[in-house]
């Protein structure tokens, strides 16, 4: 086999090896050329149209990309109407909203498996602030009936100063004024814990409901 040897000495500037190895070198450098490619798109008319650019009025219609034996390797599509980008902006922001919320319901149920493991554990906890609610109800249920029963001693006592025909002293007045506003703001603090007892069972019964699906999925 005919080996080739680069020989450079200035010496042998005529040498058949030095000939062979110049244009050897520069042939290596040449770029090799891209595989040419072509546009494909269609007039107004409809007709196909394959060359080398595609004007500017056509190129929003959408185009091909073809190579030298015909075969497509990218295309466009065309450019969107006012309404079809319209929808498509309402689409990715109907989409990006779902991922948020999506999200925002994954962190809600890993803070509520923090809290509450099982439905059971969320029941028990329903329980107990039930049962302070409803004892604090009957506190001030009690409180009311005894201020009921303040307010019904003054009233008599007024009354019996009055069947004397004589005015009604101030002190007894003043007891009357402040046992019924006692009694009215009781009223509207039994009023009150009555919402928060239907305020927690409604809460808990979304949370129940919600770690019954959670469990469901680990099943």
């Amino acid at each position: 086999m005919t080996q080739w040897h680069c020989n450079t000495d200035s010496r042998y500037p005529h040498s058949p090896r030095r000939r062979f190895v110049l244009p050897l070198i520069a042939l290596l450098a040449m770029p090799v050329a891209a595989d040419a490619v072509y546009y494909r798109y269609k007039a107004n008319d409809g007709t196909v149209v394959l060359g080398s650019s595609v004007p500017a009025d056509f190129a929003r219609n959408g185009y091909d990309v073809v190579n030298s034996r015909g075969r497509v390797v990218r295309s466009v599509a065309p450019a969107l109407t006012e309404e079809q980008l319209a929808a498509k902006l309402r689409l990715e922001a109907e989409a990006a909203e779902a991922r948020r919320l999506s999200q925002e319901q994954l962190e809600k149920d890993r803070a509520l498996l923090q809290l509450y493991r099982t439905p059971d554990d969320a029941t028990r906890a329903r329980d107990r602030r039930l049962a302070e609610l409803e004892g604090l109800i009957a506190f001030k249920t009690n409180h009311l009936a005894a201020l009921q029963k303040d307010l019904k001693e003054f009233e008599g006592r007024a009354a019996n100063i009055e069947r004397l025909g004589r005015p009604i002293p101030q002190a007894v007045l003043i007891d009357i004024d402040r046992t019924l506003k006692a009694i009215s703001s009781l009223e509207t603090e039994v009023s009150h814990t009555e919402r928060q007892i239907e305020a927690v069972n409604s809460e808990f019964a979304a949370i129940i409901s919600r770690l019954d699906y959670l469990n469901s999925l680990q099943r």
